[in-house]
């Protein structure tokens, strides 16, 4: 901690496996709803390319990108994260973040005790 803050990881531009399986997702969800990429693209007023990639994984999405999808799909911003398991040193990848214990701060931390 430093100046009462916490120390975040920077992950940068670099994709990786969180981006690839959030794109798993949108995929998932928009083959359930019958939508092809092409119209997902033309509603979201994105390029076919981009839509692609963001399903590859290969581009990281915008958050405000990801709400306007979940809201096209009809699904909880949270639908593309479930079941993910995540390692907040490696940017996306390892062991769950949850089962570790470290979902949440402590609450000493957050008083500053």
């Amino acid at each position: 901690m430093r100046h009462g803050r916490a120390v975040v990881p920077r992950c940068g531009r670099q994709t990786g496996d969180i981006d690839a399986y959030v794109g798993r997702r949108i995929e998932e969800r928009r083959r359930n709803l019958h939508i092809s990429q092409t119209a997902l693209a033309q509603a979201m007023r994105l390029s076919l390319r981009q839509v692609r990639r963001y399903e590859s994984g290969e581009v990281r999405l915008p958050p405000a990108t990801l709400a306007a999808l979940a809201e096209f799909l009809r699904a909880p911003v949270s639908y593309f994260f479930v079941d993910m398991t995540l390692d907040a040193g490696d940017c996306g990848s390892g062991r769950s973040a949850t089962a570790a214990g470290d979902a949440t701060p402590k609450a000493a931390a957050l008083d500053g005790d």
